[in-house]
């Protein structure tokens, strides 16, 4: 996870395996309800919340299966910025201005101000929760870490350990 040149967050396979086994459950309560639930709403029809309950399972064994096919890598941390996977490049640590750690609720968030004159940083696939870090940190990025092997601690110190002193680490809320 981190040496002396970089720090690598990845997907926690954990988490992943946490969230296939929680839908699978779902989804066979879901069956388990369409062959239980007595008297149907009409004869020969189940009630519509099994069915419900197994799309909403189907759906998100979807997400996660194609969540768990992506790289492995989320954020890298080294002597030359930031390399975050939705990102087109490399944040260089002359681009940034301040970066701080917040958590909403479960989730944990590594945000980037952006220096004056750094210009955009394009992103694919941006998140709906990433979207709102950025709203109310204030951030030019919100890089999620939910679902990470990271903890903020180990960020926090490698960030401490390999940015350069123009860039300002703001301290823990």
């Amino acid at each position: 996870m981190g040496s002396e040149d970089g720090f690598v967050v990845r997907r926690s396979p954990y988490f992943t395996a946490f969230q296939i086994v929680t839908a699978l459950i779902f989804l066979g309560m879901g069956i388990y309800a369409l062959g239980w639930m007595e008297p149907p709403i009409a004869p020969g029809r189940a009630p519509p919340s099994p069915w419900f309950l197994i799309a909403g399972s189907a759906i998100a064994l979807v997400v996660v299966g194609r969540r768990a096919l992506q790289p492995s890598t989320m954020l890298t941390i080294d002597r030359n910025g930031l390399t975050w996977s939705k990102a087109d490049r490399t944040i260089r640590w002359a681009k940034i201005e301040r970066i701080s750690l917040f958590t909403y609720r479960a989730t944990f968030y590594l945000n980037v101000k952006l220096a004056a004159g750094a210009g955009r940083v394009e992103t694919a696939g941006l998140h709906l929760i990433e979207m709102f870090g950025s709203a109310v940190t204030g951030s030019d990025l919100s890089i999620r870490l939910t679902g990470s092997d990271a903890r903020r601690d180990s960020v926090r110190a490698a960030l401490q350990r390999l940015m350069p002193a123009t860039v300002t680490l703001a301290p823990d809320p």
